[in-house]
C-alpha cells in the first residue's frame, strides 16, 4: 500500500495523476489484470483522497483519461476495466511475505470459526451426540469456500496467484463467489485448509487437536484479560487484539458455556451491556488494580488518563483561581468506585468523594485505602443532589472545584452548582 501525507504534500495535479495512475496499475495488476472498478477504492485507502485532488474526481472518467494504459468496458455491468500496459508496475511494488503471510492467517482463523460455529449450532440443534457425529461428517468444501471467499479473495491478491490464473487471458473476470471463480480458486484454497483441516470426500473436518476444552478456553481468556491490564474489556476488542482466540472461540455462545461451566470461570467475570458482551478481570492483587462492580467498571480511569484529567483542573485552578491545588479542596459529585477521585487525592489539599451507591462507596473506600490516599479523602454515601447546598457552607473560605458528570449535572450548573464553586470541569 503506497502512503501518503496529504497535510503536508504539495502535488501539482500531474503529479497526482501520476501517483494514482501507479496506484491503479499495481493494483489492477493484483487481480490478474483485469477489475472490478467499483472494488479499486476497497483496495487501497490512498485512491478516494487522490481523486479527488486530481484531475478528474470521477474514478471511471479517471481510469478512460488514460486509454492507452487502461480500456474500460462500460457494456458490462459491474463495469470493468482492462490493464493495457505495466510499465507502472515494479518489483518493488511487490506485498511482503509477511503480509502474505498474515492473510493466509486471517483465511485459516475465518476457516476454523465456520467449523466450529456449524458445529455448535448443530449440538444446539441435536444435542450434544450428534455434534460429535457431525464434527466426524465435516462440511462441504465448496460451501466452505464460499463462506470464506472474501478472504481467500485477498489473499489470492496479495500473494500473486491472480496474476499466474490470468496470465492467458486478462480480458476476462469473475465475480468472486461466482460459479466460475469458483471452479478456478478451489484448488488454492483445498491446499491452504489442508494445512489446518483434514480433508476426505470432498469434505473438510476439524482436527482433534483443535478442540479446546472449555477449562483451556476459560483459562486462556482469563490469561489475555489479565494482560490487557484493564479492569475490563468488550469480547470485540479483545479478539481484534489478540486474533488467535477467534479460532479457539469459534461461533461458541461464551455466555452459555459460563452457565453451564461457572466453576471454569472463577477468574473472570462476563457480563452483557448494550448488546456487547464484556470480561470482567477478577483479579485485584494486581498493583493499580481497583474493584468494580458492574457500573463501575465504566468509571473507572487509566492511571494516564485520571492523572491528565487531574492535571487539566490543577491548570485550572491557578489560571482561574490564583490558588494552588495544594490549598484548594477538589468535590467529586459522580465518585463510583474511585476512578477519578484516585488521581484528584494526588493533586489536591483534600478531595470530597459522593456517591449515592452504598455498595460502590464502599469499593471506592477500599480503592482509596489500597492507594494509600484514603486519608486525603472523604467519602459520602450521599445524593449529591441534596448535599450540595450545603457543601459551599461547610467548606466555607476554601478555594474549591467541583469535577462533574455531565450527564447528570451540566444542566443544573446555571443555578445549582455556580453558588458552590467558581471553577467547575465536567469529565
Amino acid at each position: 500500500m503506497v502512503c501518503i501525507n496529504y497535510e503536508h504534500t504539495k502535488m501539482e495535479v500531474d503529479e497526482i495523476d501520476q501517483k494514482l495512475l501507479e496506484i491503479l496499475s499495481i493494483e489492477i495488476s493484483r487481480d490478474g489484470g483485469a477489475s472490478l472498478v467499483r472494488d479499486l477504492k476497497e483496495y487501497d485507502v490512498c485512491i478516494d483522497p487522490l481523486l479527488k485532488r486530481s484531475s478528474e474526481p470521477k474514478l471511471l472518467a479517471f481510469l478512460e483519461q488514460f486509454p492507452d494504459v487502461f480500456e474500460v468496458d462500460r457494456k458490462t455491468l459491474p463495469h470493468v476495466v482492462y490493464l493495457l500496459k505495466y510499465e507502472h508496475v515494479r518489483l518493488s511494488d511487490e506485498v511482503p511475505a509477511s503480509q502474505q503471510a498474515d492473510a493466509k492467517e486471517m483465511l485459516k482463523d475465518r476457516m476454523m470459526c465456520i467449523l466450529k460455529k456449524e458445529m455448535v449450532k448443530n449440538e444446539r440443534r441435536n444435542g450434544p451426540d450428534n455434534a460429535t457425529r457431525y464434527a466426524m461428517q465435516g462440511v462441504n468444501s465448496s460451501w466452505l469456500m464460499k463462506q470464506c471467499k472474501n478472504q481467500l479473495h485477498h489473499y489470492l491478491r496479495l500473494s500473486g496467484k491472480y496474476q499466474d490464473m490470468y496470465s492467458d487471458d486478462c480480458k476476462h473476470v469473475n465475480l468472486v463467489g461466482s460459479d466460475e471463480w469458483n471452479s478456478l480458486v478451489s484448488n488454492d484454497f483445498i491446499s491452504i485448509a489442508k494445512e489446518c483441516c483434514d480433508y476426505d470426500n470432498g469434505r473438510f473436518i476439524l482436527r482433534e487437536e483443535t478442540y479446546v476444552s472449555v477449562e483451556t478456553l476459560a483459562s486462556i481468556l482469563t490469561d489475555k484479560v489479565d494482560e490487557d491490564g484493564g479492569t475490563h474489556i468488550s469480547l470485540g476488542l479483545l479478539l481484534h487484539r489478540c486474533p488467535e482466540l477467534r479460532r479457539l472461540l469459534g461461533g461458541q455462545d461464551l455466555m452459555r458455556l459460563k452457565e453451564e461451566n461457572e466453576h471454569c470461570f472463577d477468574r473472570v467475570g462476563l457480563f452483557t451491556r448494550n448488546n456487547q458482551i464484556y470480561l470482567q478481570s477478577m483479579s485485584t492483587s494486581k498493583a493499580g488494580r481497583m474493584e468494580v462492580d458492574e457500573t463501575g467498571l465504566f468509571s473507572v480511569t487509566s492511571s494516564k488518563w485520571g492523572n491528565a484529567f487531574a492535571s487539566l483542573m490543577a491548570n485550572q485552578c491557578r489560571s482561574m483561581l490564583s490558588a494552588e491545588p495544594e490549598n484548594t479542596i477538589a468535590i467529586d459529585l459522580t465518585a463510583s468506585v474511585g476512578g477519578i477521585s484516585l488521581p484528584l487525592c494526588r493533586t489536591f489539599k483534600r478531595v470530597i468523594a459522593i456517591e449515592i451507591d452504598s455498595n460502590r462507596a464502599d469499593l471506592c473506600r477500599r480503592n482509596m485505602q489500597k492507594h494509600a490516599v484514603s486519608g486525603q479523602v472523604d467519602i459520602r454515601n450521599e445524593d449529591s443532589m441534596e448535599i450540595i447546598p450545603g457543601l459551599s457552607n461547610e467548606i466555607g473560605c476554601y478555594p474549591k472545584v467541583v469535577a462533574v458528570d455531565p450527564r447528570k449535572f451540566e444542566n443544573l450548573f446555571s443555578f445549582l452548582l455556580r453558588p458552590l464553586s467558581p471553577l467547575i470541569h465536567f469529565s
